[in-house]
């Protein structure tokens, strides 16, 4: 019987340890595939947040505003994935963030953001991608949708035409672009008697002529307060004495050199920036389509055959185009 009790102990003792040990088990089973669960629910979470930021660009009333806001957004986290992979986009390429491809589609209407109509400086494709392998180039003679925003504060400094009344100070100054001078140049331009008017009014009986030919009488009785007008005007848009009116020993400039400075600075036979052949109107053709894109209304487009806005591997965002629909906002 005492043989028989002690069976019986040992076997309870090894039933019990068997029972704790399932229980063990079935806790740490739980817990693994609870916290299994909580990351699948962050990692939903995760993917959710990621394109909540994109999904909101899916619309039909962006502004070009908001496409210039977009570009900058997927650049910068195409330019922010990492080399060491930890996944794969549906190519089978190792990414630990997997790059984000977006196209904007002009639809055959680039020519309605153009100062004339016809002739692009800044749009000219019909189709720009932006994806891992895209790079923005600040070159001032490089213009394109990538490098919108290049213009903004780059230097005008014509060579001056003639310099006899031009101290140091004045020779040295420069301008420097802004979003604000630029606009205001651009409105001057679309005025009906703008600082840079060539060939109209009272300026067309002397801007073709030989300058020697030109005397200082004629030309300041019948044009010298325009002149003072138009170079006082491009002082104020840029905010500083860039053609100074009087000599250094307070006596006027000579109205046929304000002449030539007007021609040579801001007529239309020059007008040139210094060292690079570039004018004050050719930049503002480049800013009227830069502003215009702005106010430009874009729509998103659901991707054709074979492509699709959604990873089917991540879940995540990773393809976005949008068309421009000739209208504005």
């Amino acid at each position: 019987m005492e043989n028989a009790a002690k069976a019986l102990l040992i076997a309870g003792s090894v039933l019990l340890g068997i029972i704790v040990l399932s229980i063990f088990m079935l806790m740490v089973n739980s817990l693994t595939d609870y916290q299994q669960a909580q990351t699948q629910i962050e990692n939903n979470q995760d993917i959710v947040a990621f394109n909540n930021q994109f999904q909101g660009y899916m619309r039909s009333d962006l502004a070009g505003t908001d496409i210039l806001s977009l570009i900058n957004k997927v650049t910068y986290y195409n330019k922010a994935k990492a080399s060491d992979a930890i996944g794969a986009d549906d190519a089978g390429n190792q990414y630990v963030y997997e790059p984000i491809t977006l196209v904007v589609k002009m639809d055959g209407k680039r020519t309605q953001l153009a100062m004339d109509g016809s002739n692009n400086c800044l749009i000219k494709e019909d189709s720009y991608t932006f994806d891992e392998t895209s790079k923005f180039n600040d070159k001032l003679d490089s213009y394109d949708l990538k490098n919108i925003e290049s213009l903004l504060n780059k230097t005008y400094m014509p060579t001056s035409p003639d310099d006899t009344f031009l101290d140091e100070k004045y020779q040295k100054q420069r301008v420097y672009y802004t979003e604000g001078i630029l606009k205001g140049f651009l409105d001057d331009l679309n005025s009906t008697d703008s600082i840079f008017d060539y060939e109209n009014g009272i300026f067309a009986n002397y801007v073709n002529k030989p300058f020697a030919s030109l005397t200082e009488y004629d030309v300041s009785t019948n044009i010298g307060e325009e002149l003072k007008r138009r170079l006082s005007n491009f002082n104020l848009i840029v905010g500083k004495v860039f053609f100074p009116l009087y000599k250094k020993d307070g006596t006027p400039v000579p109205a046929k050199t304000l002449l030539l400075w007007w021609k040579d600075y801001l007529g239309k036979s020059a007008n040139k920036h210094s060292g690079t052949g570039k004018s004050i109107r050719n930049d503002l053709q480049y800013y009227y389509e830069y502003a215009q894109f702005q106010r430009g209304k874009f729509e998103f487009v659901q991707p054709g055959a074979g492509q699709e806005t959604y990873s089917s591997n991540t879940g995540r965002v990773k393809y976005m185009e949008f068309k421009f629909t000739g209208e504005f906002i």
